[in-house]
């Protein structure tokens, strides 16, 4: 159960994030920082963050605590396969075949977390770092907002951060 401490700050700040969007909807502020570009530049900004930092793509486990180079092959693969299919599925003008490349990223990215990605079973207690667990909460609730922006579903934000919250849980709890 002390392995979810981490996810709940962040949880509650994208809520607390969520909660001044609508309370403050006519805001042209807001209203320009929640839209589909702003979060797909946001999301690409991210993903370049976690490559430089190597929190998109890491292999740490039990007490080794060495991190992999910058420019390693599976960093490079990773984040730029990421990169890529995000670019292509935001910025291509036919919407229906936008959302389908934007949901393969996602399948693909889940794949990496799941199977692929580290982070969660370091040190002498094996607890995940709070490094790569909020990367990864703050890359999974962006890709999933810019889905829902995309593809224009009715669905209230809210349920965005609980299926984040529930994916992160699988993960810390069954994937270490």
């Amino acid at each position: 159960m002390d392995k979810l401490f981490g996810i709940i700050p962040l949880i509650l700040l994208l809520g607390l994030l969520l909660f001044l969007k609508k309370r403050h909807a006519d805001n042209k502020l807001v209203s320009k920082l929640t839209n589909p570009t702003t979060i797909y530049i946001l999301l690409i900004t991210w993903t370049v963050f976690g490559f430089i930092a190597t929190l998109d793509y890491t292999q740490q486990w039990g007490c080794i605590s060495s991190h992999e180079p910058v420019f390693s092959i599976e960093n490079i693969i990773y984040s730029g396969t990421a990169l890529g299919l995000l670019s292509f599925g935001a910025l291509i003008p036919k919407r229906q075949i936008g959302i389908v490349i934007l949901v393969v990223e996602l399948l693909f990215w889940l794949y990496k977390l799941f199977l692929v990605k580290g982070g969660y079973a370091v040190g002498f207690g094996g607890m995940p770092s709070i490094n790569v667990l909020g990367f990864d909460t703050i890359a999974l609730t962006l890709r999933l907002v810019l889905l829902k922006q995309v593809s224009r579903l009715p669905m209230r934000t809210i349920w965005i951060l609980i299926l984040v919250f529930f994916i992160m849980v699988i993960k810390v709890l069954f994937f270490p």
